[in-house]
């Protein structure tokens, strides 16, 4: 590897630490819960096979997390800020009235939670591989 060059990072290269290193990054930025009294716990599978990319449950405090089932690293890290603020959220006073209300697509807090994602995607890839590469 040339001097100065940083390593390009792949979705295959994600491992747990990683995980938990932009879930950090999302507890230093936004802190903790008002509604929920623990910081879930982050469980990181592989296999591609799951309904679903990642679910944030209120009851056990468990953020779960497919790695395989993801398109790349910003795909990945837009999931977690999304299951973070569900975290965040009044999910479990909530989430299934509204669910019912305004469907999935339309519900407030999945709205909310993709907005975010959306917006600080970038900034904590950036963060991410200025850790990586160091």
């Amino acid at each position: 590897m040339k001097r100065g060059r940083k390593k390009t990072f792949k979705l295959k290269d994600v491992k747990r630490r990683h995980v938990a290193q932009i879930f950090a990054w999302c507890v230093k930025r936004w802190g903790k819960s008002k509604y929920n009294s623990e910081v879930p716990t982050v469980v990181v599978f592989h296999s591609k096979s799951a309904d679903y990319l990642a679910s944030y449950n209120e009851v056990d405090h468990r953020l779960r997390i497919d790695i395989k089932s993801h398109s790349g690293l910003i795909d990945l890290i837009a999931t977690i800020i999304h299951e973070y603020t569900h975290y965040k959220q009044n999910v479990k006073k909530n989430y299934n009235r509204m669910l019912e209300k305004h469907g999935y697509f339309r519900h407030p807090y999945e709205k909310s939670a993709n907005k975010k994602a959306r917006k600080y995607k970038i900034t904590c890839l950036k963060h991410f591989l200025k850790t990586v590469n160091k």
